[in-house]
């Protein structure tokens, strides 16, 4: 590598590329870094800088700061090397990149490698205990991977403070860089010319290289000792707002932050103290990321996979079994802090491929998590409203828009979503008595863009419900899907022009029947907060989704419930924890199950026989709600 790297460096100063020259030092640099040679990776690294920032590649900037934080990380410099990785995330926040051109292989690969300098600035602050700081990166994170899957370049963000010492230090390192950087381009000419005082500029060089080490070595000290003596550097009233925000929007309230890493899963735990402040508590479980996938991904196989007749494959011992596992890495080491506190509700905020896991669903050996907690997810706190409430139904004035469909040209029929909307929503035809909020239903053919986009115009509507096939797919937002009863799939793009249509009415979105499939190790599942963020963005709460098509009479139940609880006062978090707790307990079974029997679809196959009741995960566990709990 070191010898095609100097071939490339040579022919690159040959025709004057300046920005192919910053690429090439950067990658020597690169190279000297895994052959543990850091004198020689680190001279690189500061001639790369010092191109790069003149050249005005700001990403390429970006990337050496980082390379530079891993490289002082690696020597056991955490107080430098967290200097260089927040310079380094506040260049790349400075950046607004729009992938969408690129191909889907660069895309992945550019996002995942900022993605990881953010991993690594978060996991360092918390090995330092430098809490407040890593839960502001964590955020950071969570709004730059929704940007780089939604392609938004409206998410915006103002970067990680650098406490002022920090902001001095860097000043004084980056000024000897640019010297040593600039000399070093000196020498290089030289060469190339054979100048007659190339051993004077030489020495010139190891004497500025000997003052940047002792500038490093000096502000490391520096650095240290003010960190180890100084209590809040940075204000947290002004780093961590918005946590506080979720954390207080109800008593017994936690947020939890997992953040996957390659050998380890670091979780970040904010909770209530007295007076609306909060702290911040670190655990750590000793994982890789590789073995965390693998289960996650037999979980989800064991929960979807269903016999002919639609019941689930896997026995309730087995998928208990897997999921204890999950439970014992990532809610166990908390378990001291849930039961101290009088803790009610968790607010996830997943990373990575905790994405897919039906958190509800998490087993202790003896009971559900959600049979002790509400649960609900965010897709970040600052995106999260926490003020309205979901509305009740109040007298015949319209509140539910409810469309579905039951039958398609090249997909299997949803058999029970007549049953379903039928249960939810009260018209006003005079037999129509049995739904819960009052509304308007389209079914099949009544059911499209058109038709969506009239009724969310009267700004009537404050819940929008939709039956009907969909899928959250990785790889690009507008990959992803619903399907309306006719008509073309109302993809991320048509979602997000609702917003012209009155979609910022809705309080509530649900989407009672879509699929996310767990995909490949590459597969970090943005696609759950990508599709909802879509909804989002355009003033929705909140969304319930499914991360799996539940073709049963079990969702029109469970739906049926979850919106006469709402109605009934409770948040919308508590009333999807009451439905799932019934039917783990029997209270509900399928003979309580909606059901229309003057419904009857044309082409449908008949109804495959009813389970005895819904205890098992796969009927309960894939509904989760993303945003507003209350």
């Amino acid at each position: 590598a070191l010898e095609f790297y100097q071939q490339a460096l040579a022919i690159v100063k040959e025709v004057g590329d300046r920005a192919g020259e910053g690429t090439t030092l950067n990658n020597l640099g690169a190279v000297y870094s895994l052959l543990g040679q850091y004198p020689k990776a680190l001279e690189f690294y500061q001639q790369a800088l010092a191109i790069r920032k003149q050249v005005g590649n700001r990403a390429g900037e970006g990337t050496t700061l980082n390379n530079i934080g891993f490289l002082l990380e690696a020597q056991k410099q955490a107080e430098l090397a967290i200097v260089f990785y927040k310079q380094s995330v506040n260049v790349r926040e400075s950046i607004r990149q729009d992938n969408r051109n690129l191909d889907r292989t660069l895309q992945a690969s550019y996002t995942e490698t900022v993605a990881r300098a953010y991993r690594r600035l978060a996991d360092l602050l918390i090995q330092q205990r430098r809490l407040p700081e890593a839960q502001a990166v964590l955020e950071l994170l969570k709004l730059r991977e929704l940007r780089d899957f939604t392609r938004d370049a409206g998410i915006n963000s103002s970067g990680i403070s650098l406490a002022k010492i920090e902001e001095a230090a860097l000043n004084q390192i980056l000024k000897q860089f640019a010297t040593l950087g600039n000399f070093g381009q000196e020498i290089a000419q030289c060469e190339q010319t054979k100048c007659a005082n190339l051993t004077q500029l030489e020495q010139q060089r190891d004497r500025l290289y000997t003052a940047v080490n002792q500038e490093l070595d000096q502000q490391r000290v520096t650095l240290k000792k003010h960190f180890s003596t100084e209590a809040g550097t940075l204000t947290p009233d002004k780093l961590n707002a918005e946590a506080r925000r979720i954390v207080n929007a109800q008593p017994g309230t936690v947020l939890i932050y997992p953040l996957v890493l390659k050998d380890k899963i670091q979780l970040l735990v904010a909770l209530q103290t007295g007076k609306g402040a909060v702290t911040f508590r670190p655990f750590e479980t000793k994982v890789t990321a590789e073995q965390l996938f693998k289960t996650i991904k037999t979980f989800r196989e064991q929960l979807g996979e269903t016999t002919v007749v639609g019941t689930p494959k896997a026995d309730l011992a087995t998928v208990q079994a897997t999921s204890q596992q999950l439970y014992t890495w990532l809610i166990k080491p908390l378990e001291a802090e849930l039961n101290a506190a009088n803790i009610k509700h968790l607010v996830f905020a997943p990373d990575s491929t905790t994405r897919y896991i039906p958190l509800a669903a998490l087993y202790d050996g003896k009971q559900y998590l959600i049979q002790r907690f509400t649960v609900s997810t965010i897709t970040a706190a600052s995106k999260t409203d926490t003020e309205a409430k979901v509305p009740r139904p109040t007298g015949n004035q319209p509140m539910l828009l409810a469309m579905g469909a039951s039958t398609f040209p090249n997909l299997n029929p949803l058999t029970n979503v007549p049953a379903e909307l039928d249960a939810i929503t009260r018209t006003n035809q005079r037999k129509d008595i049995q739904g819960i909020y009052p509304g308007s239903e389209f079914l099949n053919t009544s059911f499209d863009y058109d038709t969506l986009k009239a009724n969310l115009k009267t700004g009537t509507y404050r819940i929008l419900h939709l039956a009907t096939h969909g899928a959250f797919k990785a790889g690009r937002p507008e990959d992803s899907y619903l399907v309306p009863g006719r008509g073309q799939n109302l993809t991320t793009e048509l979602i997000d022009q609702l917003g012209n249509y009155g979609l910022g009415n809705i309080h509530l979105v649900v989407l009672s029947a879509c699929e996310t499939a767990v995909g490949d190790r590459a597969s970090d599942g943005m696609e759950i907060p990508g599709i909802s963020y879509f909804f989002l963005k355009n003033d929705v709460k909140a969304v319930t989704a499914s991360l799996w098509n539940v073709n049963d009479a079990s969702t029109a139940l469970i739906m049926q419930q979850f919106y006469l609880h709402i109605g009934n006062g409770m948040t919308k978090a508590q009333a999807l924890q009451q439905v799932q707790q019934n039917l783990i307990d029997g209270k509900f079974t399928a003979k309580d199950a909606p059901t229309r029997s003057d419904i009857i679809v044309t082409g449908a196959p008949a109804r495959s026989p009813k389970p005895p009741n819904f205890a098992h995960p796969y009927y309960w566990a894939p509904f989760i709600l993303i945003g507003n709990s209350l």
